[in-house]
């Protein structure tokens, strides 16, 4: 050992140092060797200064390596790498350390918990193709350049347990493609200065991002998230988020609660649920939002299926952990009121992107909330009426139905109460003919005539006798029915 410390070199490659052996408070004027070294004890390098940085490519660590308050280079000379390519570590504490140019640690196993506390890299930093096993915590970290995490070769970043990089810094790019958290990742306050890219990641568990800024484009595509909370979350330019698959992710939940697009227009939500996303206290009226090409029929928001959740209803589409983690982040603010206020700034949003189809469906689900609150009263009843006529004027159809349904119905009935000869008492097909034409379509042309307000029964052959109830429904069904139509067709021409 005493000869190891006293060589003048530092060309320690493939030496196996003995438990016990410590290399501290030292400085190393050349570049420092390590590569396929083997550490058999627990490692020190606490404030030692490499100043021309150094290699650990492919060492193996079997207990604890610890740098503490060293620096890997020197301020000024860009040339300087610092590698720990394809090395194995068990637990790992890099505390207060500088790198001053480019860092590798690509293709990397850390085989137990891992710390980057207070590390400030100069240079370009590389985690790709990495394993965590262990707990991953980069805490209040300073990556000045670009921070690559992305896969290399094919091979993705894997963070096996939970994955923390609160309070930390990202001033050049972050590249997170294609990552896979398999458990809590938290970006608690960290913030974005460059462009970041999550294309492809996969969080499977929790994932926060309270507090974070992103100050250049942030890119979500063909993220697969099961509960994203982005809670006062600031996004300050380009912010793109695109559903991977459906299906997949209609068991999602993404919350965002008092975040702030400074430019929304710039902001794109496509082809991911409703039923996934949450914008209480968010405006996204001027973003743009693309539902799914299936639409959002008969599709709640995320926020009214919180809402029955809380009061105690079943639900069926999501995990029992992520609707209680969404009521407990909105419970302030979680209530009939603000969900309503909610689909109108959806529906606003969908309106300015001219998807008034989709609009429209909003629009129902708001009129129902709001009958819901009404109680059961006169405003209950017309509002029931008014959906099943027409979708609260949304629908051309219905009132179309209802009005050819209503004129067979009153034909029918005038027909079984002054013929002889109803329609379904007819034996043969000859004598159906001789009854259409001589009893129901005579019929059926004088009520349509009524029913458009053109006659009254008094002035028809066939429908004189008829009682003024009969008269008195069908007029009446005609003002509501042919109002709807009106307002429906009204609409559909001006959203042209």
């Amino acid at each position: 050992m005493q000869q190891v410390e006293n060589r003048g070199d530092t060309n320690f490659t493939e030496f196996v140092f003995p438990p016990g052996f410590q290399i501290s408070s030292r400085t190393f004027e050349t570049y420092g060797n390590f590569a396929r070294a083997i550490f058999e004890g627990d490692m020190s390098f606490d404030h030692v200064n490499f100043k021309q940085g150094a290699t650990f490519n492919e060492a193996k660590f079997a207990s604890t390596f610890s740098v503490k308050d060293t620096t890997f280079g020197t301020f000024g000379t860009p040339s300087v790498v610092t590698t720990f390519d394809e090395a194995r570590f068990a637990k790992l504490v890099f505390e207060r350390v500088q790198f001053t140019s480019l860092a590798q640690f690509n293709r990397c196993t850390f085989s137990a918990d891992s710390t980057f506390d207070n590390v400030t890299f100069i240079g370009n930093a590389g985690f790709q193709a990495c394993i965590f096993s262990g707990q991953a915590a980069f805490l209040s970290v300073d990556f000045r350049r670009d921070a690559v995490f992305a896969q290399y070769n094919g091979v993705s970043t894997l963070f096996a347990k939970y994955a923390t990089f609160a309070q930390t810094e990202f001033h050049g790019a972050a590249h997170f493609d294609h990552v896979d958290f398999r458990e809590e990742a938290n970006f608690d306050n960290a913030h974005f200065g460059g462009f970041v890219s999550f294309n492809d990641a996969q969080f499977e568990g929790r994932s926060s991002f309270f507090g974070a800024s992103f100050d250049w484009q942030a890119h979500f595509n063909q993220t697969k998230f099961q509960l994203a909370e982005f809670v006062q979350t600031t996004f300050r330019d380009v912010a793109s988020f695109k559903a991977p698959v459906v299906e997949e992710t209609q068991s999602a939940s993404l919350i965002f609660h008092f975040t702030r697009f400074e430019k929304s227009r710039q902001v794109a939500f496509l082809a991911i649920p409703f039923e996934s996303l949450s914008f209480l206290k968010t405006d996204v009226a001027e973003t743009l939002i693309v539902p799914p090409k299936s639409g959002v029929v008969g599709e709640e928001i995320l926020d009214e299926v919180l809402l029955r959740f809380s009061k105690g209803e079943p639900i069926s589409s999501k995990t029992t952990d992520q609707l209680e983690r969404g009521v407990a982040i909105l419970a302030s603010y979680l209530m009939e009121e603000t969900v309503i206020y909610e689909y109108k700034n959806l529906r606003q949003s969908l309106e300015n992107n001219r998807l008034f189809n989709e609009a429209a469906e909003l629009f129902v689900h708001e009129m129902r909330m709001a009958r819901k609150r009404s109680g059961f009263s006169f405003e209950f009843v017309a509002s029931w009426l008014y959906d099943k006529i027409s979708l609260f004027g949304e629908s051309i159809k219905r009132p179309v139905l209802w009005s050819v349904a209503i004129i067979v119905a009153i034909t029918l009935y005038v027909d079984v109460s002054s013929n002889p000869l109803p329609l379904w008492n007819v034996t043969n097909l000859g004598s159906v003919v001789r009854a259409l034409y001589q009893h129901f379509w005579p019929i059926v042309s004088d009520v349509v005539t009524v029913f458009f307000q053109m006659r009254d029964f008094t002035s028809t052959n066939t429908l004189a006798k008829s009682p003024v109830w009969a008269e008195i429904f069908l007029r009446v069904s005609s003002i509501v029915l042919l109002g709807n139509l009106f307002v429906a067709v009204k609409r559909r021409l001006e959203r042209k």
